[in-house]
């Protein structure tokens, strides 16, 4: 079998940004850019001689990338935060596990935060008061699904796991919120 000649990359500051913004020209969402530029940094971090990490090149072109991954997750925390204010006024408990699954939970709660700062109190307790009650009906009904009376029996309740767990955080954050 051949083997192919190694494939040399070269970076420099100019090329570096012209592929960040052909990677957000590409992409359709903020969450893509992100995971995009990601690989990215994955794949310099992976590929380039460990013996350069440290060097002022290397540091150049991943701050390069780190600067518009970060602009990235800034317009993706945006765009999250609009979209829960949107999924909570519905009540749309999968749109909410929707914008859920994708963060870090430090990340949900900055979403949380967002909601709490562009939307009236009355709305929010509101909010806060459904919540509590889907949280409070969905663990009755995964309780009443369980052989055992101290554990939830989420599959045969019909309980999503993610919809449980962000309406779980969701409920604790507005809890907090209200009854302050």
């Amino acid at each position: 079998m051949d083997t192919l000649e190694p494939l040399t990359l070269t970076l420099d500051t100019a090329l570096t940004n012209k592929l960040c913004q052909q990677i957000e020209a590409s992409t359709n969402s903020a969450a893509q850019r992100v995971a995009a530029l990601v690989t990215l940094q994955t794949f310099i971090s992976a590929t380039s001689d460990s013996a350069l990490h440290g060097g002022e090149n290397y540091t150049t072109i991943r701050n390069i990338i780190d600067d518009h991954t970060e602009r990235a997750r800034r317009t993706l925390m945006v765009e999250q935060g609009e979209a829960l204010k949107v999924a909570v006024a519905k009540r749309d408990v999968a749109s909410i596990a929707h914008i859920y699954t994708p963060l870090s939970r430090s990340g949900f709660w900055k979403v949380m935060e967002q909601l709490a700062e562009s939307t009236e109190k009355p709305v929010l307790e509101s909010a806060a008061s459904w919540c509590k009650q889907w949280c409070t009906e969905t663990k009755q009904r995964g309780e009443t699904a369980s052989p055992y009376h101290d554990a939830i029996n989420f599959k045969g309740a019909g309980i999503d796991i993610a919809e449980y767990t962000a309406m779980g955080d969701l409920n604790n954050f507005l809890q907090n919120l209200v009854n302050q």
